[in-house]
C-alpha cells in the first residue's frame, strides 16, 4: 500500500482506534446477558479478524535510513536511449523525503545512487517541532 506520510498517520490512528474499539466491545460483551452478548462479541470480532490483516502501526522513527522504509517506483524515463524500468524512485515513508535516478543504465545502478542521495538526505532531516501551544 503507497500511502503519503499523512495518510500512513491517519491510517495508523484508524488502526488503534478500531483496536480500542475492538478491546471495549469484549470487555462490554462479558458484562452484557447472553442475549446482548453476541450482538457486540460477533462484530468485535468480524473487526478484529479485519485488524489482523492490516500492518501494525509504525512506531516513531528512530532517525535511522533503512532501504525496507522506502517505497520504490520503477518507471521508464523519459530520455533517449533509456533502458524500460530502469528509473527509480525513492521516498522514504517516516520523512516523505523523496529523490529519484536515471541516469545509470540498470534498475540496480539506480537504485543504489537513489538509496545513497537519499540517505544523505534523511540523515541531515530535522523533524519539525510540535508547537506546545497547539493540541
Amino acid at each position: 500500500m503507497n500511502l503519503i506520510p499523512d495518510e500512513r498517520r491517519l491510517f495508523s490512528e484508524l488502526i488503534v482506534a478500531s483496536q480500542v474499539l475492538v478491546t471495549m466491545a469484549v470487555k462490554a460483551g462479558t458484562v452484557l446477558s447472553e442475549e446482548f452478548q453476541d450482538m457486540v462479541t460477533g462484530p468485535a470480532a468480524n473487526v478484529q479478524a479485519v485488524l489482523d490483516q492490516c500492518p501494525a502501526p509504525q512506531e516513531a522513527w528512530d532517525g535511522q535510513f533503512r532501504l525496507e522504509d522506502c517505497d520504490i517506483r520503477y518507471y521508464t524515463p523519459d530520455v533517449p536511449n533509456a533502458q524500460r524500468n530502469a528509473g527509480v524512485e525513492l521516498t522514504h515513508r517516516m520523512t516523505g523525503l523523496s529523490t529519484e535516478s536515471y541516469s545509470k543504465n540498470s534498475r540496480d545502478a539506480n537504485l543504489s545512487v537513489a538509496a545513497r542521495v537519499l540517505e544523505q538526505r534523511v540523515r541531515a532531516f530535522k523533524p519539525p517541532r510540535e508547537d506546545p501551544l497547539v493540541s
